[in-house]
């Protein structure tokens, strides 16, 4: 089989905006045994520690756009990395400051374990414009010990979390369950929404499916997730971020040939229009048969939302998890690039967003096979 026959029979193309989220997991990496993410006990600082807890958070496209300045043992200023940000696919920056509260929330969550609580101050030098970002922090934290903290239940999944794009068993979330989730969570800034009846389904997540289909074949759009795209474990082990193969479910035999395949990857393969079909095609089948999608929805929007979605995310998904179920982010249809717009206003309609309000992200939930375990750079990188 030819090259390009191989890549459209398995479907090994990814173009997606969406959140990789995985686990401390050891992988050969030049003959030693290297820890797929940072372990918060090998750091003696308490900062250190929380930024290792961190940066096990969800983020777009992995780009982990974060970037810290330690002020003392205990505290220290979150900036964005503006050489880390997805002006394509998230012209505002919303995501990105959505993956910035999923940071702080999962820093907060860890530090129970040591025995701190977290003091959080948004945006103290005020808000700023996209032109300021990398330069204004987006958030002071502070590490409060505390002999008496209570360490939060969903701290225990915080270093096995995972993210699957994977096909979902059709088990429902039924209300008992919801209810558990909900009270994991316990206190959040957003509205969520849970959606289990056929009737719904049917309408929204050929929807969410569509939103996929613009961001392939906006060339742009999906040129940003060739930028971040990671063709075989070398590079994965090398970069330490991205998107990549076994992320998007591909795995064994198939992805053994097809990471040879994708070695040095063209614009002209990437954009191929049977490439994308073969793609789209795998993700119309994950979401056609994803028996819960969960909304999260502010009644304004604001940068401050979008770290409280952020860090309601945070919670949500690591409660999910302890009642057995994962997460995928169908999120493409929410963002705010011209060529999306008319979707986007067309699943609002269907979601009966009143105006100022803005459903921030959109996930599918279900059971699945145990899904890929993604890197994070090392905390020295930050």
């Amino acid at each position: 089989m030819d090259r390009r026959k191989f890549l459209y029979a398995t479907g090994a193309i990814v173009s997606a905006s969406v959140f990789y989220s995985y686990s401390n997991f050891l992988s050969p990496s030049d003959g030693k045994k290297e820890l797929i993410r940072p372990n918060p006990s090998d750091f003696s600082r308490p900062i250190e520690k929380a930024i290792a807890y961190g940066i096990n958070a969800s983020n777009p496209h992995n780009t982990q756009a974060w970037k810290f300045k330690m002020l003392t043992d205990t505290s220290m200023l979150l900036y964005i990395d503006k050489n880390r940000i997805l002006p394509a696919t998230d012209p505002t920056t919303r995501q990105i400051h959505i993956g910035c509260g999923c940071f702080i929330e999962t820093a907060n969550i860890g530090m129970t374990k040591e025995g701190y609580n977290t003091k959080i101050e948004y945006f103290p030098d005020g808000f700023y414009n996209i032109s300021s970002i990398g330069k204004s922090p987006v958030a002071k934290i502070t590490l409060i010990e505390d002999s008496d903290v209570q360490i939060s239940e969903l701290s225990k999944d915080i270093l096995t979390r995972k993210t699957s794009r994977q096909l979902y068993s059709n088990q429902i979330i039924d209300p008992a369950t919801w209810s558990a989730i909900l009270l994991l969570i316990k206190e959040k800034q957003s509205s969520f929404e849970l959606i289990t009846e056929n009737k719904k389904l049917d309408i929204i997540r050929p929807i969410l499916a569509d939103g996929m289909e613009i961001e392939s074949y906006t060339f742009r759009t999906h040129e940003e997730s060739r930028k971040w795209f990671r063709e075989d474990d070398e590079k994965i082990a090398e970069k330490r971020d991205g998107i990549n193969l076994p992320g998007n479910g591909i795995s064994g035999v198939k992805k053994w040939f097809a990471e040879r395949q994708l070695r040095g990857l063209k614009k002209d393969d990437w954009h191929s229009k049977k490439m994308n079909e073969s793609a789209l095609k795998m993700h119309r089948k994950r979401v056609k048969e994803s028996p819960n999608i969960i909304s999260l929805k502010t009644t304004t929007n604001t940068p401050l939302d979008w770290l409280k979605v952020g860090q309601d995310y945070c919670k949500l998904q690591l409660a999910c998890i302890m009642k057995g179920f994962y997460m995928h982010p169908l999120s493409q249809v929410l963002q705010e690039f011209e060529e999306m717009n008319p979707l986007r206003r067309k699943f609002e309609k269907e979601m009966n967003v009143l105006k100022n309000e803005k459903i921030q992200m959109v996930v599918r939930v279900g059971k699945s096979k145990t899904p890929y375990l993604s890197y994070r750079r090392r905390v020295s990188e930050f």
